[in-house]
């Protein structure tokens, strides 16, 4: 009995510790220029990296550690310090800085140049993954059994809703009104809805990662479906301010639904797997990312 009651709290460790964790992708910015045969990295801004954690490609090889050296610091590579790449020849046309994710590697900043040979001017030089002010949220889903549209408690089925009605509702995952499509829903602090549909149709019984990005700066939703951005359709104002305060009520739904509106409705009957929410709109390869690693 002793040996079962060691064994049950064992399991019951490494299930909820041990499961794998979506991990979170650095944002670099980082100014990237040659002289010769040597490539110049600064790192304008950005989460520090670590040492063995990313390298860097000069026209598709990749500069061994030897070759790397750290100017003005000392690792993690950090905002103000300097990298300096050494090639084998001054014919250099294109620089990529690479992040060594698990499983996935990730593009963090590149550079192209025109002319191979001399001092030229980039002809890009911006960070190809980056955040910005706004919110994401994430999750994996599985419909088990669509609700039924024409059944008043069973439209809409919701995945996730933080608050109880449509006065302070901040977002909502989950079917449109006829259970065909992804929706999502955010309310802003002018009061006002934006609302976009996935163009993706979900299956019954298929796992499906399904990203909502609201960025505040130009004020636009996008919904991402198994890491791919989709056109979407929907309507959504201007911004004037950000999300909607929350009262702090958050509800994931069940097959006994949502109370929403004082009733219980808005049904889901399925499976949901690393549900997460961020405070910034996540970038592509940050999403790509998470759809590559799985079901956690």
């Amino acid at each position: 009995m002793v040996a079962l009651i060691f064994l049950a709290a064992v399991l019951a460790y490494v299930f909820i510790f041990q499961l794998p964790a979506i991990e979170k992708i650095p944002m670099v910015a980082a100014d990237i220029t040659k002289n010769g045969s040597q490539v110049s990295l600064f790192f304008k801004n950005g989460d520090p990296l670590e040492q063995g954690r990313f390298y860097v490609t000069v026209n598709g090889d990749r500069v061994s550690d030897g070759n790397l050296t750290l100017v003005g610091g000392s690792y993690p590579w950090s905002p103000g310090e300097r990298l300096i790449a050494n090639y084998s020849t001054s014919a250099i046309n294109d620089v990529k800085l690479v992040y060594l994710g698990k499983p996935t590697s990730i593009v963090l900043a590149s550079a192209y140049f025109s002319a191979p040979s001399g001092n030229t001017t980039p002809v890009n030089n911006t960070p190809l993954y980056s955040r910005y002010p706004g919110f994401t949220a994430e999750t994996w889903m599985k419909w088990t059994q669509n609700p039924t549209p024409t059944a008043n408690d069973q439209q809409w089925a919701m995945i996730v809703v933080d608050g109880d009605n449509d006065s302070n509702r901040v977002y909502q995952i989950g079917h449109d009104m006829s259970n065909t499509k992804f929706e999502f829903r955010i309310r802003m602090t002018n009061n006002q809805e934006g609302l976009i549909m996935s163009d993706t149709t979900p299956q019954q019984g298929i796992w499906y990662h399904v990203a909502e990005v609201y960025n505040q700066t130009p004020g636009t939703f996008k919904i991402f479906v198994n890491g791919n951005p989709e056109t979407g359709t929907g309507s959504w104002s201007t911004d004037t301010g950000g999300m909607h305060s929350s009262p702090g009520l958050y509800q994931v739904g069940g097959p006994a639904g949502i109370s929403y509106g004082g009733a219980a409705q808005r049904k889901f009957n399925g499976d949901i797997s690393g549900l997460k929410t961020y405070g910034e709109a996540l970038s592509q390869a940050e999403i790509l990312a998470h759809y590559t690693a799985g079901v956690p």
